[in-house]
């Protein structure tokens, strides 16, 4: 473990270098330098305001670096780099609108959207894929129902979907676990393990250490800076905790207990696809999209 990692060479996977964010020149972002290889879950780590939301824009683009670099087996992000398109990203559910008349169906092909253009169409191969994403998180029987009409774990579901059919290489879940039924919370944990070893990275948002103990390879904390970083039972220590929530880490770490060890020890899910070797409620610039809410 170390507090400010700086990931050995680009070789495969996302590297996040020396990321700084500032909102209104308010820095939220400190030089954050993270990895996520293929075949990996990397669970991001912290307390409200830390950070974990705005990284995750921040690769995505959603919010405008103030410096450092972010790239893609070896590859810068972007133009004349690695497409974007690569990147599937799933925001926290109270940033969308879900009044916005959209069927299940129109909301996951969207997810096709990045390869067919601004006005593209899409066709056979794409409805097909976008249906295969349905049933593989459970949806096929609601594709035309409207989003609205969904139950919370439900819309989460089809978000899953929508970012399953964009058929990327890295997925970026910001609190995908948070306020879901025990169904949902059944699919997107096997989903993880599926997706886990089809050789996808993972970076995942969570504010649950014992859940995030048990499905991540590595964690990051994160509180404006990189606290900590590795395998979860280097990270899940007193003094990382406390560094990174304050004088509450403590009794986290006491809360955690037994069930940190026996997840650190046990994992829910599967490793054998993994890597050889090993709701916060920040601020967001405006800008409408179809189905995410605008405003800071």
């Amino acid at each position: 473990m170390t507090d400010a990692p700086h990931p050995a060479a680009p070789g495969t996977g996302l590297v996040i270098q020396d990321l700084s964010v500032a909102y209104d020149h308010r820095l939220v972002l400190d030089g954050v330098s993270v990895a996520c290889a293929h075949g990996e879950i990397l669970g991001l780590l912290g307390p409200n305001g830390a950070g974990k939301s705005t990284l995750l824009k921040a690769i995505v683009g959603l919010v405008p670096r103030a410096g450092g670099s972010i790239g893609l087996d070896g590859m810068p992000l972007g133009r004349g780099g690695a497409p974007s398109t690569r990147l599937a990203y799933v925001p926290q559910r109270h940033e969308v609108d879900w009044d916005f008349p959209l069927t299940v169906e129109d909301v996951v092909l969207l997810g096709r959207q990045g390869r067919l253009g601004l006005l593209g169409r899409p066709g056979k191969a794409d409805r097909q894929a976008a249906h295969a994403a349905l049933e593989r998180l459970g949806m096929g029987p609601q594709r035309r129902a409207l989003i609205g009409e969904l139950s919370g774990g439900q819309q989460q579901r089809v978000f899953l979907a929508r970012a399953l059919a964009q058929e990327g290489d890295v997925l970026l879940l910001d609190e995908p676990l948070t306020g879901v039924d025990a169904t949902t919370q059944a699919i997107v944990l096997d989903l993880l393990a599926d997706l886990r070893s089809r050789g996808l990275a993972t970076v995942l948002a969570t504010h649950d250490l014992a859940e995030a103990a048990r499905v991540c390879d590595r964690l990051c904390l994160l509180n404006g800076r990189v606290m900590a970083f590795g395998p979860p039972h280097e990270v899940l220590t007193t003094d990382a905790l406390v560094r990174t929530y304050g004088s509450s880490g403590i009794g986290l770490n006491r809360d955690l207990g037994e069930e940190v060890t026996r997840a650190t020890l046990g994992p829910a899910l599967p490793h054998d696809a993994g890597p050889a070797g090993h709701p916060e409620h920040e601020a967001a610039p405006a800008g409408r999209h179809p189905h995410r809410r605008t405003g800071r």
